[in-house]
């Protein structure tokens, strides 16, 4: 086997980090033809449908792959952007984002590099700019909060498959799952509080943004489509990683939603204008001084 080399690597040079974004993967095209090569690389994965070869490919592509990207396509062009497909411009905007966020943050040389597992660019291509920048070491981020052999699992194969190619190997890390992070649940909830309507307890569907969604077929295939085809396997089944973050949320909502309708809408806070007159600063004079040991809240703030 012939080994890709590392040809400018400097082992006196400064240390850089390498960070490898992956998400699933688009069609290049909302057409049926686009639409079904992405199926085709897909379903064709082992990680994804774990039924038998010889019972899986003949439905594949004999009923699947004929059949189902003509139905998919309208459903693609209605979501389709001037940037192209929503999921790979949200995921190089994510990339960009961290990558400067970072910057300002870490002294060391960094790299930050996104890859589909099957569409473009692929986890091979985002691997050798990383190589090429000269990262010694690689964190690979998979874009899926919770551990599946679906979604994580197949990061993982790609990753090794590739690096098992080069000739010089970096330090390697993977986060496996970050579903109970403390950082991520807090910006679930920022985006499910976002989409509350103020003052009335009520979700916003009518936002063509919204930030949280909870799709029952994303579900199957982060559970793994084999799975449901094997009872047995309870390591790959609908676990609680996935089963139970949807049920807490729809949860909290529907208590919010329930204790609004009871205990009725709090009325928006009327400004005493009559006590914040004696606070305003006259045109030219120091501001308004605010007594020691007066609690937070009692305070006015003033926004021109």
């Amino acid at each position: 086997m012939r080994y890709v080399s590392s040809p400018d690597f400097q082992h006196d040079g400064a240390e850089r980090i390498g960070i490898l974004l992956v998400n699933s993967g688009t069609p290049e095209a909302p057409t049926a033809a686009g639409v079904r090569r992405f199926l085709r690389r897909f379903l064709s994965d082992p990680r994804v449908v774990e039924l038998p070869r010889l019972v899986w490919l003949p439905l594949l592509y004999g009923v699947i792959l004929p059949l189902r990207p003509a139905r998919i396509a309208p459903k693609y062009r209605r979501i389709w952007t001037e940037a192209g497909s929503p999921l790979r411009d949200l995921s190089e905007q994510l990339r960009k984002e961290l990558s400067g966020t970072l910057a300002r943050q870490v002294l060391a040389p960094l790299s930050v590099e996104l890859g589909m597992l099957y569409s473009p660019p692929s986890v091979r291509e985002a691997l050798g700019r990383l190589r090429a920048s000269g990262a010694q070491r690689i964190l690979v981020v998979p874009l899926f909060p919770q551990y599946c052999g679906a979604t994580t699992g197949a990061v993982f194969d790609q990753v090794s498959a590739e690096l098992s190619t080069w000739r010089w190997l970096p330090e390697l890390r993977m986060v496996a799952e970050y579903h109970d992070h403390p950082g991520y649940i807090e910006a679930l909830r920022e985006s499910v509080t976002g989409q509350l309507v103020p003052n009335a307890g009520l979700l916003s569907v009518t936002a063509t943004n919204a930030g949280t969604v909870f799709d029952a077929g994303a579900v199957v295939i982060a559970a793994g489509v084999g799975s449901f085809f094997n009872v047995t396997n309870f390591g790959q089944m609908y676990s609680y990683h996935v089963f139970l973050l949807p049920l807490a949320v729809v949860g909290l909502v529907a208590a919010h939603v329930l204790l609004v309708r009871r205990h009725g809408v709090v009325p928006p806070f009327e400004l005493d204008r009559t006590a914040l007159a004696t606070r305003l600063p006259q045109a030219g004079g120091p501001p308004p001084a605010v007594p020691v040991g007066e609690p937070p809240s009692a305070r006015t703030e003033v926004t021109s």
